[in-house]
């Protein structure tokens, strides 16, 4: 899993940060659009290849919501 705030993102990718860098995580272009900048975020993610692919992402609340992703 990997949590940060959104730094940026396109149509199918969503770029995270937190204190020690950023990274780059694949993304349903459906999931994309419902996320703004400076949401903080955990994805869970697959690794395939060089590139990480998000499945799941959860955001942070009293009960720590889920929306599934794929």
């Amino acid at each position: 899993m990997i949590i940060g705030m959104v730094k940026d993102k396109t149509t199918y990718t969503v770029i995270l940060e937190d204190f020690t860098g950023y990274e780059t995580i694949k993304l349903d272009a459906k999931v994309t659009q419902k996320l703004f900048f400076d949401d903080v975020l955990g994805i869970k993610v697959r690794k395939e290849g060089e590139e990480f692919i998000g499945y799941k992402v959860f955001f942070p609340s009293l009960t720590f919501l889920e929306c599934l992703v794929a």
